[in-house]
């Protein structure tokens, strides 16, 4: 378990601004956005901005929607939080659009969605073609583990360029990269 629990403590270890924002919020998410993006238009720095939301369905298909880790009743809860309906509650209480509008748009919405479905199931699967390079012969290349060619391309491109950095977190029991 990593001793900071919050990502967003972990900027000043680089020296970079962040923010935490509340992402069942859209327009706090909104607004942060726009302060990251001047930061960096004005200063050039980049923002780490930590933005939680809820997540309502699981991890994956074998991880239930409740019962596990939490309950029905805690789903439905946040549910009534939803960062969309809420957006379209302040939208038609500001007059900014009225109910045909909001249907118009999820109409609109799910129009798009629909369409980039349809386009992936009625397209090819592509084929993996063969490189056609001969500049490199394969018998003077090196045998690397995945891991090495990793740790080989990072430090490689650390050293090329110096505003390059890695930042992760250890999850689980696994050694994910920490610096």
């Amino acid at each position: 378990m990593a001793a900071v629990t919050d990502v967003v403590e972990h900027a000043c270890s680089y020296d970079m601004a962040a923010e935490f924002v509340d992402g069942m919020d859209v327009l706090a998410v909104k607004a942060a956005t726009e302060r990251a993006v001047q930061r960096a238009r004005n200063g050039g720095h980049p923002t780490l901005l930590e933005v939680r939301t809820y997540r309502y369905m699981g991890h994956s298909m074998s991880d239930p929607l409740h019962g596990v880790y939490r309950t029905k009743e805690e789903v439905e809860e946040q549910k009534k939080r939803d960062p969309i309906s809420h957006l379209g509650l302040k939208l038609k209480e500001e007059g900014a659009l009225d109910d045909a509008g909001l249907d118009a748009m999820e109409a609109e919405v799910r129009a798009v969605a629909e369409a980039a479905v349809k386009f992936a199931d009625e397209s090819p699967i592509p084929i993996r073609q063969s490189s056609t390079r001969t500049s490199c012969p394969t018998e003077h290349m090196p045998t690397l583990t995945y891991r090495d060619a990793l740790n080989q391309a990072l430090r490689e491109e650390m050293q090329r360029d110096p505003n390059v950095f890695l930042m992760g977190r250890r999850s689980g029991s696994t050694r994910a990269p920490t610096r």
